[in-house]
Order: structure tokens, then sequence, then C-alpha cells
């Protein structure tokens, strides 16, 4: 089968809680010496997270593996999918850690997030200030909103420079 049938498989096993099928499959692909690109790990991650302690340590580990590794594991795939890989790999965690009440846990990994130097998503600013409305933390709750509203703004402004100048281009205009 294909890396993308592959991945639906991934995505139903993990979705009906079948975890050891479907952690079965991923290391029956890399015993055959196929890569899993970060989605691939990322599936996997977001089911474990949020399932069990044991499964939430699981997905750490295998996280915290992956960042270690980092330096010598390219990812297979396009560059620009690419550009988000660690938030599809933390994000996950976050929120996992964020529902349990573990702030302090939550608060770390998007350190690491912040780290890993690739743009902050809005996502990862969201399951973090919702971590802190779970333990009724208002002040780090309207940090993060004002966080993810200028993010929202810088981004909102790129894209509308991008498409003025892509419009421009396409009527012929000077850009």
């Amino acid at each position: 089968s294909g890396v993308f049938e592959t991945a639906i498989f991934l995505y139903g096993y993990f979705r009906h809680k079948n975890h050891e099928r479907g952690r079965a499959m991923i290391d029956q692909l890399e015993h055959r010496g196929i890569q899993p690109s970060h989605i691939t790990h990322a599936i996997l991650v977001h089911s474990y997270a949020h399932g069990t302690e044991s499964h939430l340590a699981m997905a750490h580990q295998l996280v915290m593996r992956l960042l270690d590794e980092r330096q010598e594991r390219p990812w297979p795939g396009p560059v620009l999918a690419q550009r988000m890989l660690w938030n599809h790999l933390l994000v996950p965690l976050i929120d996992a850690h964020g529902k349990r009440g573990d702030v302090w846990e939550a608060e770390r990994l998007f350190r690491r997030l912040v780290d890993s130097g690739e743009p902050l998503s809005p996502q990862a600013l969201t399951v973090l200030m919702n971590a802190y409305r779970a333990v009724g933390d208002v002040n780090q709750v309207l940090r993060l909103w004002d966080e993810l509203y200028a993010t929202l703004v810088m981004r909102a402004a790129s894209a509308a420079a991008a498409s003025e100048r892509l419009a421009g281009r396409a009527t012929g205009a000077p850009g």
C-alpha cells in the first residue's frame, strides 16, 4: 500500500483506540526502510497524547526522541509542509497536558516550540491559552490573547500584501 493509504489506516486505528495495531504498522514501515513523515508521527502523537497517562508518556518520549534526533533526521515530503514540523508534534502534547491541568508542562513544551525557531501558530497559542483557562489563570489567558491577536494581525497583513502583489502581476500593473 502507498503512503496515503497507510496514513488513512493509521488514522483509523488511532481514532478507534487501536494503538497497538497503529504502532505495529509504523514499526513495520520502519523495518521495511520507509521513514514515516512528521505528519505520520503527528497522527501517532495526537492519538497517544489524548489517551491514558501511559499513552501520554509514550507520546512524550517519542516527541522528545524526535526533537533530539532532529539534526540527523531528514523528513520526507514537501519543503513547505515541513515549515510547521515541530508545531505538528508539540501542539498535541501541549494540549493534552493543558487539559490535564499540568500548565507547567504545557508551558515548558510551548517554550521548546518557541526555541525550535518555527513561527508560532494560532493553534499553539490557543491550546496554551486553554491550559491557563482550565486552571483559572485569567492574566495568562489575557497575555496570550494579546499575543494571538498580534500574530493574526501580522499574518493577515502579510497575506494582504502578498495578494496585492499577485493581483498586480495578474493585471500587468507594476508591483
